[in-house]
């Protein structure tokens, strides 16, 4: 007896396996969208934190110092008070350099996940 194989099977698992190829570049496409809009999120908030702070007074840091120093040698501060301010207005200026570091680190996530790093580096116009 002749038994003719028409491929059912076959067809059902390539159709499977076709369902499953779209469901994964979906979860991936969806995966890289919130990706890209963390790191759009992430940007602008850093950028609105580093542009507040630029703004604000407490943050003249060299300013700060000098008043202090003149304060100091005019002897309206105790050593200890100006050694005191002086480490408030280090760890000020610190506190500014962090928060640019995470603007410039925020930044890149954001030109990576819109695929403008190497735009921006220039490595397209090297190519």
């Amino acid at each position: 007896m002749f038994v003719r194989n028409d491929y059912r099977a076959e067809v059902a698992a390539a159709r499977a396996q076709a369902d499953a190829s779209v469901a994964e570049a979906e979860r991936v496409r969806l995966e890289l969208e919130a990706e890209r809009r963390r790191a759009v999120d992430s940007y602008a908030g850093t950028l609105a934190a580093w542009q507040r702070w630029q703004s604000s007074r407490g943050t003249e840091i060299e300013r700060r110092s000098q008043l202090l120093e003149r304060s100091w040698r005019e002897g309206e501060l105790s050593t200890s008070d100006y050694l005191l301010q002086i480490k408030q207005t280090l760890d000020t200026a610190l506190a500014g350099v962090e928060l640019e570091a995470r603007l410039w680190r925020s930044y890149a996530d954001y030109l990576v996940a819109g695929n403008r790093f190497e735009d921006w580096i220039g490595l397209e116009t090297a190519r």
